[in-house]
């Protein structure tokens, strides 16, 4: 299953991109390989503990435009 995972990962640039496609959405991705090996997947639940065991610098890391709109919320507070 992380093998599954980690090649959808490895075929794109950073994780942002991943997201080309409503058929293909990551979320739906997790769901078709995780339901394969009897896990449920939530993805508001999920996605917050996948977020949380990942951190918010390697987020911003490997998600350029993310990161990019953290800086300009952290710029407009500081304003």
């Amino acid at each position: 299953m992380i093998t599954k995972l980690n090649e959808i990962r490895n075929r794109y640039p950073n994780p942002e991109d991943i997201n080309d496609d409503q058929n293909n959405a990551p979320s739906k991705r997790i769901l078709k390989i995780v339901s394969n090996h009897k896990f449920i997947y939530q993805k508001e639940s999920g996605g917050l503990s996948i977020a949380k065991k990942i951190g918010i610098h390697t987020i911003m890391e490997k998600c350029p435009r993310f990161k990019e709109w953290v800086n300009r919320l952290k710029d407009k507070i500081n304003e």
